[in-house]
């Protein structure tokens, strides 16, 4: 009984591994399926592209700061740019990035205020004149 257990224990080992069931990938045998757009994509690509930007702005910042440093304030060609074009293309990335929100809570608000008629409130304010006979 105990070599049936055995053999049924190296049959199941096997098989297992034939299946990938213990987490392995065999490319011959197995085939990854994914979106061309798929969200976690375009997310990697935008972060990939903004890491990018910032690290040619890191670079050219520190460069500018080695020139001030050796004194290159003086009147060189670098002394012109007292800003690197990078810092300057990463403001105008995030102006570009905050007018397109500000351009869409407009639309958005455009829209609301065709649905909704616009609030009135009335107010009816009665006076009330004081009798001039004493009361009884």
């Amino acid at each position: 009984m105990e070599t049936e257990l055995d053999a049924v224990s190296v049959q199941v080992e096997q098989l297992e591994e034939n299946q990938g069931i213990r987490g392995a990938y065999n490319p011959a045998t197995h085939k990854v399926l994914e979106f061309r757009d798929s969200p976690d994509r375009v997310e990697y690509a935008v972060r990939k592209a903004t890491l990018e930007r910032l690290e040619a702005e890191n670079r050219a910042l520190l460069g500018r700061v080695g020139d001030l440093e050796r004194g290159g304030a003086g009147g060189g060609p670098s002394a012109q740019q007292l800003v690197p074009r990078e810092s300057l293309v990463t403001a105008q990335a995030q102006i570009d990035k905050l007018k397109g929100e500000i351009h869409q809570k407009d639309t958005l608000l455009k829209r609301i205020s065709q649905v909704r008629p616009p609030l009135v409130l009335v107010v009816v304010v009665v006076v009330v004149a004081p009798s001039s006979s004493p009361p009884h």
